[in-house]
């Protein structure tokens, strides 16, 4: 059973969408007061959870091809 050779830009190129997607909430969560802090803070984590799952069916993906 031959095992394929994965290319490790793919990993690379996903840590960077993670972090590029992470990066604008983030700030607009630090740069917020009173209540827009916590709806910020209610975004940033319904994007960490999306992102979650994503990653986790892209690298099952991969790894099963």
């Amino acid at each position: 059973m031959n095992r394929k050779k994965h290319d490790p830009k793919l990993w690379w190129i996903l840590a960077l969408l993670n972090v590029l997607m992470i990066e604008y909430p983030a700030s607009v969560c630090m740069d917020a007061d009173g209540d827009k802090r916590l709806a910020a803070a209610l975004i940033l984590g319904a994007i960490v959870l999306v992102l979650a799952i994503v990653d986790m069916f892209t690298i099952v993906g991969v790894l099963v091809e």
